[in-house]
């Protein structure tokens, strides 16, 4: 087998003759042409020295059919050639795609190290000037004592009251930015329990009840993570409700791996546009002097669910009211398992 060659006239040249020690020679050849993709053109020549003798249909359909094979064989072997080439190519983009990823991770780790120290910090290093403003503002009430005008005394009143909104933002923004490193400790939880210590904590005023639905199966998970997101969903419907008295239902429902936690409330609910603004960060729906938050609530919740692989929710009820669901895995092997 040869690369096929052309004489000037057109025909393919045959093969040269024999040795010349041969007084004659003569051709009676079969030259049959491999063509195959990606690949020149090559002929498959077949030559009889005698003269005369020609090539019958049988021996040329075999010899077609070895042509045909050839071509086949051919390819196969082109295809393969080409595939350890892209191989080898997607090999080299594989690695370098890997140095790039490694470098950027490192990059993301030394700023995440240097955003939470940061944080820490500034947390401390703000509330110390804070503290003293509040001391001082404390000394002048005292020093005034029944001498204060009533403007004089209500500006000292807002005065303390923006120094501990500020210092309950850097607290907020400091549990914000720690929310998926802390590695808290996994243990034995009872809903019911934590139900009962969230409602002792946060103070629920006395025309409001919080009752826990059915009896939910206790297990292993990251207690604090869990009663954070609880606690916050509970004193959100306590303090954004437009009434005196108020029913809050907090249920436990089973969803594969996760269980489903679902807060209502029979308060004023949530408006369609919103229902995505409030997992931002400082977003509110009411004026801060009227309703004290520093917005930061519901974004830690959804940080903290979606840490641990869950999602969170919101719809409203009817006939009036919200819902905030939220899901949690099962188990929790250990402080370092996330979703």
């Amino acid at each position: 087998m040869r690369p096929a060659t052309r004489s000037p006239s057109g025909p393919r040249n045959p093969p040269p003759c024999p040795p010349p020690w041969r007084k004659s020679c003569s051709h009676a050849g079969l030259g049959i042409s491999l063509r195959t993709q990606g690949a020149p053109p090559w002929i498959l020549w077949l030559s009889q020295d005698n003269t005369g003798a020609g090539w019958d249909t049988e021996a040329r359909w075999l010899l077609t059919a070895i042509a045909r094979r050839m071509e086949d064989l051919l390819a196969v072997w082109l295809s393969a050639q080409e595939i350890l080439r892209l191989n080898s190519e997607l090999e080299q983009r594989v690695d370098a795609r890997s140095m790039e990823l490694e470098v950027t991770n490192e990059i993301l780790k030394r700023s995440n190290q240097d955003l939470a120290q940061f944080a820490s910090i500034a947390s401390h290093d703000l509330k110390s000037p804070l503290r003293a403003i509040d001391t001082l503002a404390a000394w002048i009430s005292e020093d005034l004592g029944e001498n204060q005008s009533p403007a004089i005394r209500e500006n000292l009143r807002l005065m303390r009251q923006r120094v501990r909104r500020m210092e309950r933002l850097l607290d907020d923004l400091l549990a914000y930015s720690r929310a998926d490193k802390v590695k808290d400790a996994v243990r034995p939880v009872q809903v019911r329990e934590m139900v009962a210590e969230i409602t002792a904590l946060i103070e629920v005023p006395p025309g409001f009840r919080v009752q826990l639905l059915g009896e939910p199966a206790g297990f292993t998970t990251a207690a604090t993570p869990l009663r954070t997101v609880l606690q916050n969903l509970v004193n959100n419907a306590v303090k954004h409700h437009d009434r005196k008295t108020g029913l809050i239902e907090i249920s436990v429902h089973e969803r594969g791996d996760f269980y489903e936690f679902q807060v209502d409330d029979d308060g004023p609910g949530i408006t369609p546009e919103h229902r995505e603004r409030i997992w931002g960060m400082f977003q509110t729906l009411q004026p801060r002097d009227k309703v004290e938050g520093s917005g930061i609530g519901l974004a830690l919740i959804k940080r903290l669910v979606q840490h641990y692989g869950g999602v969170v929710g919101v719809q409203n009820r009817t006939p009036r009211g919200a819902r905030f669901s939220f899901t949690w895995p099962k188990t929790i092997s250990s402080p370092n398992q996330a979703g």
